[in-house]
């Protein structure tokens, strides 16, 4: 609720200022609801699973406003090109997995400069991924998997961690846009057959293209992790686990201490 109140203030400052009709506002999340936390992480709605799957339910979240609605393919990754192209700022000299979307956002019936786009899961494997693909009204699983996240209790089998990595073959297929909920799947209707056979073809395409590199992230490294420093954190990272002590949090970082400047105004020569 503070969160949605959040939005609201910023969105009536944009209206008062007159600038709303000229102002973009990203809102987005990195997955979908965290299920295993009932109310407290949120609520998919039609979708199917959430948080930590491949289904609309884990990837399927907000993304931008002004006013409208369209049905065109967009990831996160469109965010930096597409900022980059409405502010003139150059990324010739930039790789970026992402493409200008700057043509949705106040005409939405164009179409998507995207054609199709990777689905990974949240554990990518060379091996497996992408588990699915889209191409923005059909989305195939060629693999799927559970997550802990998705509510051990969850009704619908294939969410909690309990479902294991199943290959799909045929992939699973599904309308998304007539069908955002993925209940039927379309993979052995002969009209839908050269859909799969494009997304399959794409997906291969795309593996074939793909350079892996090592994680950039610091995840396992305990100094980038507060409360993980001590000779005692062990076995790591189930030891992280800072005390509710009211204590300096630069002290619990191993970060010394800032010496305070003299409120005394230095002599003059």
């Amino acid at each position: 609720m503070e969160l949605d109140w959040m939005v609201g203030e910023i969105t009536l400052l944009l209206r008062k200022l007159r600038i709303d009709s000229s102002t973009v506002i990203w809102f987005a999340s990195d997955n979908g609801p965290s299920l295993t936390r009932h109310e407290r992480g949120g609520c998919a709605g039609p979708l199917r699973c959430g948080k930590g799957t491949t289904w609309e339910g884990g990837v399927r979240v907000p993304l931008a406003s002004p006013p409208g609605r369209t049905n065109g393919l967009v990831s996160s990754l469109d965010i930096l090109p597409t900022l980059a192209a409405l502010t003139n700022a150059n990324t010739s000299s930039l790789t970026l997995d992402g493409v200008d979307v700057s043509s949705l956002l106040w005409s939405p019936d164009n179409k998507s400069p995207r054609e199709m786009f990777p689905v990974y899961s949240e554990g990518p494997a060379r091996a497996t991924d992408p588990y699915a693909v889209t191409d923005g009204k059909f989305k195939a699983h060629f693999f799927t998997k559970g997550s802990d996240l998705s509510d051990a209790s969850n009704y619908d089998p294939m969410c909690p961690q309990r479902h294991p990595l199943t290959r799909h073959d045929p992939p699973l297929l599904f309308d998304i846009q007539q069908d955002p909920g993925e209940r039927y799947n379309l993979a052995n209707d002969t009209l839908y057959q050269p859909v799969l056979e494009a997304l399959t073809k794409w997906r291969n395409e795309h593996i074939a293209n793909v350079t892996w590199m090592p994680p950039r992230t610091r995840a396992l490294d305990a100094h980038a992790q507060p409360c993980c420093t001590t000779p005692s954190c062990n076995p790591f990272p189930g030891c992280c686990d800072c005390p509710r002590a009211a204590l300096n949090p630069l002290e619990r970082l191993d970060v010394s201490k800032p010496k305070q400047k003299s409120r005394h105004h230095e002599p003059m020569n």
